[in-house]
Parts: structure tokens; C-alpha cells; sequence
């Protein structure tokens, strides 16, 4: 048999030499090789997620393309960038932004990762974060543009529309409205011209607000407040909206006269919406005297 002298630390590097374990850190190490994993089938992506999650070391997740994304997409961990996990509805009011923000809640749910993604010291480290009025602020630039005014299809398609409006203000309208005041996101119509229905943004209506207008049924004062160039809303009012909306009232029509500078700029010359004004200011008098009376 043949026989090879060693020097006697050499043995002993050889008696140390152990298999190495394949423990999450080693798998992480792998995975950070971007090539390899875009050969591995789905179904065992999700078990190797799951496995180098398994000793919470989550500062070594950077750079790994494991997050799972909607349109069974992959992003890479990387803290610069924030993830939001969302649902399909809500997913949905962003097409532009695309499945690259997006992490599916159902799907986190079916593969069980859902308490994984939703820890606390998983997020601050990774950034992922649940969807919320944060993600509006941060990408509705990405789906709407910055303008005083537009126009819009609100049955239409196309983001803008009625649909997607709610849902916007739905999940903004409890939040600080300044990030917002840019964007156009406030329904107007003219009573006289309903054929043209217009976004405003909050900027614009502060200047000149809005009267909150709901009713199929056009009446004297509404076209007259029209004709001076006052303009309508159906967004319903809300404590955070005082401001840009005014529920229609004696008081407030002439907040809004004054806002407009209707006087200033000499708009009374129609005689029938003076009349009509009067009348509307007058009968409000006359109730005021007979309640306190």
C-alpha cells in the first residue's frame, strides 16, 4: 500500500475538517447569488424563505431575492427601499407603481410567513411595512399628476376614476391633508354644464372652496350661486375638509361670495340671481327672528 508522511499539523487539520451544516446563515450565503436562485422552481423558494428565516437574523437577508411580490414576482431584500403588504383590492389602486412595491397578504397567508413578515423586529430591519395611508403619500405621485385642475371620467376606466377616488379618500381622510393639497382629488361639477365634471386640488379649492351640492334637483340658488362662479361638489363634507367644502348654508354662501370676491369683481349683474340671493338671505333673517322670538 502506498504511504504519505504528513507533518504532524497537517493531521491535525485533517481531524478537524467536519462536513459543513447547511444552517440558515450557510443558505443565506448561497442565496445572495442572484443566478442561482432564478433557476429554482417556486414551491422551493417559499421552503427556502422560510428556512433562512428560521434564526431571525434579518440584517442578513439584504440583497437576497426572496420577497414574494404580486404577479409571482421576487424583489430583493434591500432596506433603501420600503415593501408594503397589501391585499389585491389595494394593490389594485396603484397599477402605474406595478407589483415591485407590493407583497400579497393572501399569498403570505397560504405559506403560512405571515406572523414572519408582520414582526416587529423583521420590519424595522427589512422596512416592509403594512399597507396604509403611508403608502398613499409615498407613491400616489406615481398614478396621479400634480395639478390645480382636470378633467376626469368618474365611470371611466382609467385611474381617475369615482371608484378609486373613494378608496383614496377613505384611507387618507383621518391623516394630515398638507402632503395631498398638490394633487388633484376633489370632485367639481358646474349645475349648469354637468357634462364636464373636473378634479380640483385642496390648494386650489382653499382659495376658492367648494359648496357641497348632492341633489338631482337643480334650485334658484344653487344656478345663481353657479352664475357667479361659485362651484359644486358631491364629495361628502367632513371635519377635515372645512376648509375646502362648505355644507350650503346662509352663513357660509357668503364665506364663499366673499372667497370668490364676488363683489369685488362686480359679479351681481344678472337682476334674477340678485333676487334670488335676497330672497335666500332674507328668509334666513326671517327664521332667525321668529326662533329667537
Amino acid at each position: 500500500r502506498p504511504t504519505v508522511l504528513m507533518e504532524d499539523k497537517h493531521l491535525e487539520e485533517l481531524e478537524d475538517l467536519k462536513p459543513q451544516k447547511a444552517d440558515p446563515q450557510f443558505i443565506r450565503s448561497i442565496l445572495k447569488n442572484e443566478e442561482f436562485v432564478s433557476n429554482i422552481r417556486e414551491e422551493y423558494l417559499f421552503v427556502l424563505l422560510k428556512y433562512i428565516l428560521e434564526d431571525k437574523n434579518y440584517d442578513d437577508l439584504e440583497t437576497i431575492p426572496l420577497v414574494p411580490l404580486f404577479n409571482n414576482k421576487f424583489g430583493k431584500f434591500d432596506k433603501s427601499k420600503t415593501y408594503y403588504i397589501a391585499s389585491k383590492e389595494e394593490f389594485k389602486l396603484f397599477p402605474n407603481a406595478g407589483p415591485r412595491y407590493f407583497i400579497p397578504k393572501e399569498l403570505l397567508k397560504s405559506q403560512k410567513l405571515l406572523p414572519n413578515f408582520t414582526d416587529e423586529d423583521f420590519r424595522e430591519t427589512t422596512n416592509i411595512k403594512e399597507f396604509g395611508e403611508p403608502t398613499i403619500n409615498s407613491l400616489l405621485n406615481q398614478e396621479i399628476d400634480i395639478a390645480l385642475e382636470r378633467d376626469w371620467n368618474p365611470s371611466g376606466i382609467q385611474i381617475p376614476n369615482q371608484q378609486w377616488l373613494n378608496e383614496i379618500w377613505k384611507l387618507i381622510i383621518d391623516s394630515a391633508l398638507e402632503p395631498y393639497s398638490p394633487f388633484p382629488l376633489l370632485e367639481v361639477y358646474d349645475p349648469n354644464n354637468q357634462r364636464k365634471p373636473q378634479l380640483i386640488s385642496l390648494k386650489n379649492a382653499e382659495s376658492k372652496p367648494l359648496i357641497y351640492h348632492n341633489s338631482s334637483t337643480i334650485s334658484d340658488i344653487i344656478k345663481a350661486l353657479a352664475n357667479l362662479g361659485i362651484r359644486f361638489t358631491k364629495h361628502q363634507p367632513d371635519d377635515n375638509l372645512s376648509e375646502y367644502i362648505y355644507e350650503l348654508s346662509p352663513s357660509n354662501v357668503l364665506s364663499a361670495i366673499k372667497k370668490y370676491q364676488c363683489v369685488e369683481k362686480k359679479l351681481f349683474t344678472n337682476k334674477k340671481d340678485r333676487e334670488v340671493l335676497c330672497q335666500y338671505f332674507c328668509n334666513d333673517m326671517s327664521l332667525q327672528s321668529t326662533t329667537s322670538g
